[in-house]
């Protein structure tokens, strides 16, 4: 698996943890309790509670029916399917992306550098040039904008940032 593919992995991996983590604690919840609840091993379920492993796709979406809609609104990392989103900024209006025109968001395993995604840091959406440098581990997100500044990611703030998808086409806004 190349660098970045693997890189994408291990971030999805961390935030399947950390929804899981955070539904079992909502639900005051023991290990054993939610693994049965989801018709899954426990091992294979502390997997996913240390991050080292993602679910299978039938497995997702038992996850998505017990915890119900909210699922895919909390945790967007995972989402199911390809998605529409207004564009949130003027980060990319030199290409002709502007605030409020509709993207078309397209899950994906890979991204390749120099592509548009959509990423989410601290509750805050970012729609960028896609790069990363495996050599170096590190992670940039480039505006076209010269008015926005670039956005390198490093360590533990990679981790923090998922990546929702990247960007396969626009409508403008009327």
């Amino acid at each position: 698996m190349s660098g970045r593919k693997q890189h994408y992995r291990d971030m999805e991996k961390k935030n399947f943890s950390t929804f899981i983590k955070e539904q079992q604690g909502k639900r005051n919840l023991t290990n054993k309790e939610l693994a049965k609840a989801l018709g899954v091993n426990y091992t294979t379920f502390m997997t996913w509670v240390n991050g080292t492993a993602l679910p299978r796709k039938d497995q997702i979406e038992r996850v998505a029916q017990y915890f119900g809609s909210q699922f895919s609104q909390i945790y967007s990392g995972l989402a199911l399917q390809d998605f529409d989103l207004p564009m949130p900024d003027e980060g990319l209006n030199m290409i002709g992306i502007n605030k409020g025109d509709i993207l078309h968001i397209n899950r994906c395993d890979t991204i390749d550098n120099g592509k548009i995604v959509l990423a989410e840091y601290e509750g805050r959406y970012l729609v960028r040039k896609y790069y990363y440098f495996d050599a170096e581990k590190v992670l940039v997100l480039i505006p076209d904008n010269p008015d926005y500044e670039a956005s390198i990611f490093t360590g533990e703030h990679m981790l923090q940032l998922k990546i929702l998808g990247k960007i396969t086409l626009y409508k403008k806004r009327l």
